[in-house]
């Protein structure tokens, strides 16, 4: 379903996406042009996705900012975080509270980031490495 600047609820699509229709958004939410919204995401506002982002199915996303061309793979959650451009979020990842993710950054799946991490660009952290 392509959905072109909604204005409702406080949604604001720049441009055209892809949303499911199983969908739950909550503004304030902006939305880039290309993105992808899988089945069955919860997204609570404030909420800003930079084109070309992709969230898969389960994702949950709270309170976050994504830069262009991110991925957030399968029952990931996001809640009071940042993320710069490109970045790779895995299956079953959380990334909470005032975490910021350098451009270009790749997280395996199962890891846990909270506490305000930051990670510099260029980095992958490797599946199930990462709990607190």
């Amino acid at each position: 379903m392509l959905h072109r600047n909604v204005g409702n609820r406080g949604i604001k699509f720049e441009g055209e996406s892809s949303v499911h229709p199983s969908a739950q958004i909550e503004g304030p939410a902006i939305v880039g042009e290309g993105c992808t919204i899988g089945k069955n995401p919860v997204i609570k506002g404030p909420v800003a996705f930079g084109a070309r982002c992709r969230m898969e199915e389960g994702a949950a996303v709270e309170g976050a900012a994504l830069w262009q061309d991110c991925k957030i793979g399968k029952e990931t959650r996001l809640r009071n975080c940042m993320l710069a451009s490109s970045c790779s979020i895995e299956e079953r990842v959380e990334i909470l509270d005032n975490c910021v993710l350098g451009d270009s950054i790749r997280i395996g799946k199962g890891n846990r980031l909270s506490q305000g991490i930051r990670i510099w660009p260029n980095k992958s952290i490797e599946p199930d490495i990462i709990s607190f």
